[in-house]
């Protein structure tokens, strides 16, 4: 999931419309559907926060895993965040 958004992130920002309107709406829906898909198998470890420092109108969620921080294959830590 966090290298997904990553991607999404970059091609978002892309100059070439393919890359920051197609390529970045599928990364998207993929990051969502893991999440989603996250959530569903783990219910009970799994919660999601508003992203209001990206997204101050709260459009937008971050997957947490119960009250570990996560890290990810390169070494970023996503802190735990009570809810």
């Amino acid at each position: 999931i966090v290298l997904i958004n990553r991607a999404w992130k970059v091609a978002k920002e892309d100059p070439s419309p393919q890359l920051n309107t197609l390529l970045a709406n599928r990364l998207k829906n993929q990051k969502s559907a893991w999440q989603i898909e996250l959530f569903r198998s783990f219910p009970e470890q799994v919660w999601f926060k508003k992203d209001l420092d990206n997204y101050p109108d709260g459009s937008v969620f971050s997957v947490r895993w119960m009250d570990n921080p996560i890290t990810s294959s390169d070494g970023d830590i996503k802190p735990p965040v009570s809810g």
